[in-house]
């Protein structure tokens, strides 16, 4: 009797830490899926930088000839400040958010086209 109240009770010992092992591969899993998706996110902006920097460049060796192009860059800065700052909470939000594997392809496309290209939303 009392070998069998033993193996019971390693059994549901046993069942117990199988569960906890599933939650935490759980939680790993969500994880993975996260910091797959920032790491692709961040490929992104890197490719971006790479398609728009020549441009910036050469506005801003513009910019550096004429002293009121500064002053126009700083007026516009003033007035979508509003705008920017929406962007950037906007990319935090979706870098944020619970990534699963079959939405993340979708994702990326709403932060490439919404956030970097300020592109407004499509209502659906």
């Amino acid at each position: 009797m009392h070998n069998s109240s033993r193996i019971k009770y390693a059994i549901e010992a046993l069942k117990d830490l199988s569960r906890e092992r599933s939650n935490l591969s759980k939680q790993l899993n969500a994880l993975k899926a996260r910091c797959e998706f920032r790491q692709e996110a961040i490929d992104c902006l890197y490719d971006y930088y790479d398609v728009v920097s020549g441009d910036y460049y050469a506005v801003v060796d513009g910019m550096v000839k004429y002293s009121e192009s500064i002053e126009v860059v700083r007026d516009y800065m003033a007035e979508h400040y509003g705008l920017l700052d929406d962007q950037i909470k906007r990319m935090r939000e979706i870098l944020n958010e619970p990534v699963k594997t079959h939405d993340k392809i979708e994702k990326l496309e709403k932060l490439t086209s919404f956030v970097f290209y300020m592109r407004p939303q499509e209502k659906g």
